[in-house]
């Protein structure tokens, strides 16, 4: 019981695993609670436009898993994942670089970005079970289910420890995120950075 999931929870390959499946989960989750700020006050589109933009990111996905686990077969998890992350810090520069109020580069801007995040939970999963795998040779126990409890917990605490991360750097750059409140260009300009570092600088950590 308890001994085990010590045991299991201190494998090198799991702890490594856990620690790069949070910063994974931290990057993209600091753009959620400022979604909304940035496509509006930064890109120019109206509510309505920013919530059709995100069904670009969230379609992308389909796509992507399924792209993602053949090249996984080729280059290998980890490998795949690392390209992954270089390559979510080249879209989400992309769609930063796309000028204000061009949906139809946004939306294909969008799209590229949720294709490249749709490998982060897919291939820590995949890895997750060779984990397992390796739990199940050296020690004779089942632990998947215990391992994808540790990586659920992780996705969880992420999500939401990254509110706690973006606006008080967001306080920080001048933002003023209350409902009404009118930001200079300079806070704007603070947002679009923030909108672009803070994830591209975690996902490369993870």
């Amino acid at each position: 019981g308890k001994s085990e999931a010590v045991t299991t929870s201190t494998t090198p390959g799991m702890a490594r695993l856990v620690i790069a499946d949070l910063f994974l989960v931290l990057g993209p989750g600091t753009t959620g609670p400022i979604y909304i700020y940035f496509f509006h006050d930064a890109k120019e589109f109206s509510i309505a436009q920013a919530s059709t933009l995100l069904v670009f990111y969230i379609l992308a996905g389909l796509f992507g898993a399924p792209a993602w686990a053949k090249v996984a077969q080729k280059f290998g998890k980890h490998r795949t994942v690392q390209i992954a992350c270089v390559c979510y810090g080249i879209s989400q520069t992309v769609l930063m670089a796309i000028p204000a109020g061009l949906f139809l580069p946004t939306a294909a801007g969008m799209f590229c970005v949720g294709f490249v995040a749709s490998s982060f939970t897919l291939l820590i999963r995949a890895m997750v079970a060779d984990v397992a795998d390796e739990v199940r040779l050296e020690q004779g126990k089942e632990q998947l289910g215990l391992l994808y409890a540790m990586v659920t917990s992780t996705q969880k605490v992420g999500s939401a420890i990254s509110v706690g991360i973006i606006f008080p750097i967001l306080a920080f750059v001048g933002y003023n995120a209350a409902e009404g409140a009118v930001n200079t260009p300079e806070a704007i300009r603070g947002l679009e950075m923030c909108y672009l570092f803070a994830p591209i600088i975690l996902v490369l950590v993870g």
